[in-house]
This record gives structure tokens, C-alpha cells and sequence, in this order.
């Protein structure tokens, strides 16, 4: 099992994601098991852009490091005007496996050739968040 570092603890992926978990309901107001890793932070959780703000300025506290700009921009920074990105209404099978590796709902998608990209943001889920503290993590320890 995969062990991150955080202030000289080890810590596993599962404490890890207990751990977004704990700070998502603070973040929300939230009772803790109402915030599961595969809640939609917009969706289920009802998180708006403000809030969204306060996740990463915890997850940053909580864990001891610095996000970039770009790492929660993800959907955003999509040229949803190219034929490699969109073709006919909806994200191309190119794009859709580009973003499965932060978006692990886009498995359970039942038809991926049809995929809209408003629905993208249904799919930023308390697990996708623990997958961006892990990505940094990994960056911090090179």
C-alpha cells in the first residue's frame, strides 16, 4: 500500500482519504458520514465555488503544501472549441481518458461516446481531491 509523508507521518491511502473526507464535512458543514470518497462535491454535497476555495486553503493546512494554479483548473483549462477535445456535443474518447485518472467516475459512465462536458462537474468527487493532495505529495518528495 502506497504511504505519502505529511508533517514526518506515514500515512496510507486510506488515512488519506479519511483524512479529505473529515476536512471536506468541515469544509461543508457537513455530518462526516454524509461525505463519502465518490460524493459529487457539487452534486451531492451542494459545494459551490466559495467553497471550493476553502477545501483547497484546508487540504493545503492540513496536509502542508502549496497547490498550484493549475491543479484543481483541470475542466476549466479544456478548449472545449477543438475537434481533439469535443466532437459533435460531446467529449472525445482522447479527452475522456486524458481525465480518468483524476475523474474515477468517468468509469462508471455507462455510454463514454457520450459524455457532455457540463457534466464534468458533476464528477469532481472527495476522492478526486485526494488524488490532487496525492499528486502534489509525490511532486514534494522528488
Amino acid at each position: 500500500m502506497f504511504v505519502v509523508t505529511e508533517s514526518g507521518k506515514d500515512m496510507t491511502k486510506e488515512q488519506g482519504l479519511h483524512c479529505v473526507c473529515d476536512i471536506v464535512a468541515q469544509c461543508l458543514a457537513l455530518e462526516r458520514d454524509e461525505v463519502t470518497p465518490d460524493a459529487s462535491l457539487f452534486t451531492d454535497l451542494g459545494a459551490d465555488s466559495l467553497d471550493f476555495l476553502d477545501l483547497t486553503f484546508s487540504l493545503e493546512s492540513r496536509f502542508g503544501l502549496r497547490f498550484r494554479d493549475s491543479e484543481f483548473d483541470f475542466v476549466a483549462r479544456l478548449d472545449l472549441s477543438s475537434p481533439e477535445v469535443v466532437r459533435d456535443g460531446f467529449l472525445t474518447n482522447q479527452t475522456i481518458e486524458r481525465l480518468r485518472p483524476i475523474l474515477p467516475a468517468l468509469n462508471e459512465i455507462k455510454d463514454p461516446d457520450r459524455v457532455p462536458p457540463n457534466q464534468l462537474f458533476s464528477m469532481i468527487t472527495v476522492r478526486t481531491l485526494w488524488i490532487i493532495v496525492e499528486r502534489v505529495l509525490h511532486r514534494a518528495q522528488r
